[in-house]
């Protein structure tokens, strides 16, 4: 059985791609070369071993659009078990 740790950082990185997500409907992966992660209050940053590599954070396909623009994403994020991270 996998521990559940509640958890939220805020991150910033360059989005370095974007698939749709083999198993999720409704969502793309988004890749993104983590830049640096910050502290949410009250909550572990799962994150912070992260920085420097190129983690996957799930996207629901509607918020895509917008992200595929800019190039670079911050926010706050939850990591969940699988090295997945999805948008708070």
């Amino acid at each position: 059985m996998v521990a559940i740790i509640e958890n939220y950082a805020g991150i910033e990185g360059k989005i370095v791609g974007m698939t749709d997500h083999p198993t999720r409907e409704g969502y793309l992966q988004m890749k993104l070369a983590l830049k640096k992660s910050k502290t949410v209050e009250g909550f572990p940053n799962l994150a912070q071993a992260d920085e420097g590599t190129t983690i996957h954070i799930n996207v629901k396909k509607e918020a895509a659009d917008q992200l595929a623009v800019t190039k670079s994403f911050s926010g706050v994020v939850r990591k969940a078990p699988g090295q997945e991270y999805f948008i708070k």
